[in-house]
C-alpha cells in the first residue's frame, strides 16, 4: 500500500477479506467504482497529475518542476488512499473490510 501504512496486520486483513464476497454485490461494485473514479481517474496519469496540482493549489507547471514533485504526488496519492477508504466505509464496510478491499485491489494481499 506504498506511502499509507496500514492500522492491520495481514491476518486480520484476510480474515475481513472473508466476508466481502457476500457484501459486495454487483450494484455495490459499481456504485463504489463510481464513487472512487470522482476522485480521480487514477488510470491517466495526466489526469492524476493534473489532480495532483489541483489538490495543492498549484499549475501543473509548477508540479512538474518542483523539486518536491516526487512527495507532492505521494501525498496526494495518500489522499485519495484514504478516500476510498471513507467511501467503502460509507458504504457499509467496517474499517478492517475498507482495508483489505483496498489490500486486494493493490495486490497487496493475495487472495
Amino acid at each position: 500500500m506504498n506511502d499509507v501504512t496500514c492500522p492491520y496486520n495481514k491476518m486480520t486483513l484476510q480474515i475481513a477479506s472473508m466476508g466481502l464476497e457476500k457484501k459486495l454485490t454487483e450494484e455495490l461494485s459499481n456504485k463504489l467504482a463510481e464513487e472512487i473514479n470522482k476522485q480521480c481517474d487514477i488510470t491517466n496519469e495526466a489526469e492524476l497529475k493534473k489532480s495532483c496540482a489541483e489538490h495543492h493549489g498549484i499549475t501543473l507547471e509548477m508540479l512538474i518542476n518542483s523539486p518536491n514533485y516526487e512527495k507532492l504526488m505521494s501525498e496526494f496519492r495518500g489522499s485519495l488512499f484514504h478516500k476510498t477508504l471513507e467511501v467503502l466505509k460509507s458504504n457499509g464496510f467496517s474499517n478492517e473490510e475498507a482495508w483489505a478491499f483496498v489490500a486486494l485491489g493493490t495486490g497487496e494481499l493475495g487472495n
